[in-house]
C-alpha cells in the first residue's frame, strides 16, 4: 500500500520536470523556482529518483544570468545544495559567492547625488526587515532573509525581527498580520522564532490555537501549517490520525497530485509538497 502510494505521487512530480531542468506544475517552461525546489524535497525525502544534474544546470543558469534577485529565489537555489549532495559539491562554493554578491547588493541602498554619481549606502538587515513588514508582504520573506543571512554568515541582529514577531500574536495564541490569528503566519513566526533560537511565547496558547485550526477548513494548506507547527512544538503524536489521511486522500487527483481542497483544484507541486510533509509526519510515506 505505501509503495502505491508512493509510486503515484513520485510519478506525478518526475513527470512536472522540463527540458530547461527545473519544475512546473503547469508543464510548460520556463520552470518555476518555487516548483524546482519543492519537488527536489519532495522527491528526496521520498527517495526517488530524478534529474538531478539538470536541476543543478537549471539553477546555475539562473546564477548566472542574475536572474536570482527575490530572497526567495536565493533561498530556493541554496536550499536545494541540501538535497543534491554530492552533486552539488562542485557548484557550493561559487554558488555561495554569488548569494552573497546578490544579498549584499540587496543590503544596499543606491543613492544618487546631484551630480548624478551614484553613493552606496548599506541598508543592513533591520532596514530591509521593516521594508519587508511596510510592503505587507508575508512572513516568508522575513525568513528567507534571516535564513540567507545565517546561511551565509552575513551578520545580523535577530531582536528587532524578535519584537516585530512578537507583536503579531494574539491573545488565542497564534499570529496575524491582521486580527484574527491564522495557521500560515503563526507557523512562518514559529519557523523565524526556531531558526532565531528564540523560545516560542505563551507556548501552550500556540499549541492550543493549532489544535483547534485542526481539519477547520476544506484546505489542505490548513493541515499542512497546523501539523508542521505542532512539530515545531515539540508534538510527538499528532492527532486524528484517520480523519486526516482521509482528508489528504480526498485532494489526490487521478494525475496522482494533490489539490488544494477536497472537491475543487488542479493538483499542483506546492500542494503535493504539502501532502508529502503531511503523510510523512504520519508516517504513511
Amino acid at each position: 500500500m505505501k509503495d502505491k502510494i508512493e509510486g503515484r505521487i513520485i510519478s506525478y512530480l518526475q513527470n512536472r520536470q522540463l527540458s530547461d531542468g527545473g519544475f512546473f506544475f503547469a508543464g510548460v517552461e520556463p520552470s518555476s523556482g518555487k516548483d524546482t525546489y519543492l519537488a527536489t524535497v519532495a522527491l528526496t525525502l521520498l527517495g526517488a529518483d530524478f534529474d538531478k544534474r539538470a536541476v543543478l544546470n537549471f539553477w546555475d543558469g539562473k546564477m548566472k544570468n542574475k536572474s536570482l534577485q527575490e530572497y526567495s529565489i536565493i533561498f530556493w537555489a541554496l536550499e536545494s545544495l541540501k538535497f543534491l549532495r554530492a552533486e552539488a559539491s562542485l557548484f557550493e562554493r561559487h554558488w555561495k559567492q554569488r548569494a552573497i554578491s546578490l544579498i549584499e547588493d540587496r543590503l544596499t541602498l543606491k543613492k544618487f547625488s546631484a551630480n548624478e554619481d551614484t553613493e552606496k549606502i548599506s541598508m543592513g538587515f533591520d532596514a530591509n526587515m521593516l521594508a519587508i513588514a511596510l510592503i505587507g508582504k508575508r512572513l516568508e520573506d522575513l525568513f528567507y532573509l534571516l535564513s540567507l543571512c545565517l546561511t551565509l554568515e552575513i551578520a545580523v541582529d535577530g531582536s528587532e525581527a524578535v519584537r516585530f514577531i512578537a507583536e503579531l500574536q494574539q491573545k488565542d495564541g497564534g499570529f496575524s498580520e491582521k486580527i484574527i490569528s491564522d495557521s500560515p503566519t503563526t507557523l512562518w513566526s514559529l519557523k523565524i522564532l526556531k531558526l532565531l533560537n528564540h523560545p516560542f511565547p505563551k507556548r501552550e496558547k500556540i499549541r492550543s490555537f493549532l489544535q483547534s485550526q485542526f481539519l477547520s477548513s476544506d484546505d489542505l494548506e490548513n493541515l499542512y501549517c497546523v501539523t508542521e507547527g505542532l512539530l515545531l512544538l515539540g508534538e510527538n503524536y499528532l492527532p486524528r490520525k484517520n480523519e486526516a489521511l482521509d482528508f489528504v486522500f480526498s485532494c489526490q487527483r487521478a494525475n496522482g497530485g494533490f489539490s488544494r481542497a477536497r472537491t475543487i483544484g488542479i493538483a499542483t507541486i506546492e500542494n503535493t509538497f504539502q501532502a508529502v510533509k503531511i503523510l510523512r509526519s504520519y508516517g504513511t510515506v
